[in-house]
C-alpha cells in the first residue's frame, strides 16, 4: 500500500516535471522567435548590398549598425529580436525560479 506522504512526492516530482517542459517550451520559443527575427534582419541586409549582408553575417555589431541607418526598414524585425529575446529570458528566468 502507498503512503501519503510517498504519493505527495510523486505529486511533487511530475509537478517539477511538468514545469520544467513548460519553461523548455517557453524558452524555445523565445529562442525560434529571436532566430527568426535575426534571419530576417539577414535577409534585410543582403537586400541592401551584398556588402551589408556580408559584414552582418561575419562582424555581428555591424547589424546594430545597419538597424541604425536603415530604421525605417528593419524597425519591425528589431522588436521580432527584442520580443523573442524577452520571451527567452523569461523562460530561463521561470526556470531558475521553479529550481529555489
Amino acid at each position: 500500500r502507498d503512503s501519503v506522504a510517498s504519493r505527495g512526492l510523486g505529486d511533487v516530482y511530475k509537478r517539477q516535471v511538468y514545469m520544467n517542459m513548460i519553461t523548455m517550451i517557453i524558452t524555445l520559443i523565445g529562442l525560434l522567435v529571436f532566430s527568426v527575427g535575426g534571419v530576417v534582419l539577414l535577409l534585410q541586409a543582403f537586400n541592401k548590398s551584398i556588402a551589408w549582408g556580408l559584414a552582418c553575417f561575419f562582424i555581428n555589431p555591424v547589424c546594430l549598425l545597419f538597424i541604425a541607418l536603415h530604421w525605417d526598414e528593419t524597425k519591425g524585425t528589431f522588436f521580432i529580436q527584442v520580443i523573442g529575446f524577452s520571451v527567452l529570458l523569461i523562460g530561463l528566468g521561470l526556470h531558475q525560479y521553479i529550481h529555489i
